[in-house]
């Protein structure tokens, strides 16, 4: 009989024990499709993205250096911890009008490959998630944005940007001979 409640004891603890270990276990959230990490800015009404996995920092913009014989986008360049590092501005890249430097507060430095560089920016929004497979084809302006440097627009009309390719395009890499 004691053995009885001893097998019966044993039984009931390797149940609750198993219980147990099922309950301590992580529930992982349902993902439909690839989830992208972004860092959200806003440059002047303008709001955008860059996937976290290219974000090096985020700076406050301090003095920029102009550089004679660049393109308009090359805002100059900034003194980062000893690094000489370019800064752009994508709304010149991207044949946009740009209002000035006063409603930028922040340099991204951002890499892709062997080419880091800074991008300029009003306000950081954040970092937020978004599914790959939710992002629509962007509407682009006639004028503006290439829709080769775009991912795609999440549903709040952010523009989620593909930085391997915008570091890609040729115009990014100066000659030195470049005629003023």
């Amino acid at each position: 009989m004691k053995q009885r409640a001893t097998t019966a004891a044993n039984d009931l603890a390797s149940v609750l024990h198993a219980r147990a270990l099922a309950l301590a276990q992580r529930e992982e959230p349902v993902q439909h499709g690839v989830s992208i990490e972004l860092l959200e800015f806003r440059l002047a009404r303008d709001r955008y993205a860059i996937e976290t996995r290219h974000v090096q920092e985020v700076l406050p913009l301090g003095d920029l250096t102009p550089v004679p014989c660049t393109p308009s986008f090359v805002a100059g360049v900034a003194n980062v911890r000893g690094r000489i590092t370019t800064v752009i501005d994508i709304r010149k890249f991207f044949g946009l009008p740009a209002q000035g430097l006063a409603d930028v507060h922040h340099a991204v430095l951002v890499r892709s490959g062997d080419l880091e560089l800074g991008v300029l920016a009003g306000a950081i929004a954040g970092v937020r998630t978004e599914q790959r497979g939710h992002l629509q084809p962007a509407v682009l302006p006639p004028d503006g944005v290439s829709g080769d440097y775009v991912m795609g627009m999440a549903a709040d009309r952010l523009l989620v940007l593909d930085l391997p390719r915008m570091l890609a395009d040729p115009r990014m890499i100066v000659n030195e001979e470049v005629n003023p």
